[in-house]
This record gives C-alpha cells, sequence and structure tokens, in this order.
C-alpha cells in the first residue's frame, strides 16, 4: 500500500498549532505561580521546611499590596456624580 503524500499546509497548520499549544502550557504554568504567589503562597513545602530548619520563618512578603491596590484605584478613580435635570411640566386643565 502506498502512502499518501503529506499537504505542505496540512503540515504547517500543524507545526503552528503545536507552537501555540507549546505556548498556551507554558503561559498557563507561569499564570499559576503567579496566581499562588499573589494568594500567598511564596513557598513549597519543601522550602519551608529548609527556612524552618536554619531558624528562619516563611513569612508572607506581599500582605500589603492588596490594600496599596484597593488605595491607588480609589485615589485615581473619579467620583460617582449624580444629576437631576428638571423638565418643563404642562398640566392641562
Amino acid at each position: 500500500m502506498s502512502r499518501i503524500k503529506e499537504d505542505d499546509k496540512a503540515r504547517e497548520n500543524r507545526e503552528i498549532f503545536q507552537r501555540y499549544a507549546e505556548a498556551r502550557r507554558d503561559w498557563d504554568v507561569e499564570a499559576r505561580d503567579a496566581i499562588d504567589f499573589t494568594l500567598g503562597n511564596h513557598y513549597t513545602a519543601e522550602e519551608s521546611e529548609v527556612l524552618q530548619s536554619v531558624g528562619q520563618a516563611d513569612f508572607t512578603i506581599d500582605r500589603i499590596y492588596a490594600a496599596i491596590d484597593k488605595l491607588k484605584s480609589l485615589m485615581t478613580s473619579r467620583p460617582v456624580k449624580f444629576g437631576v435635570q428638571l423638565e418643563k411640566i404642562q398640566i392641562l386643565s
């Protein structure tokens, strides 16, 4: 049985898809690490044990970041303005 010749466009599409899939996996790993760091999970269990064995605490680095971020958003946002427009009311008698 003869083998079907591979189409150049199909090969190119497969290579593009594989590059995208690899980049997506890399991004996903990095994003999960960033979320963990933001939530205060700075150290693995092994790293925490090593720090504690030499008498150092595994403290959370950015406890104040959320408060600073909220303060920045409050300081840079525009104040809410409420207004009322009065219209002429015609009373028919």
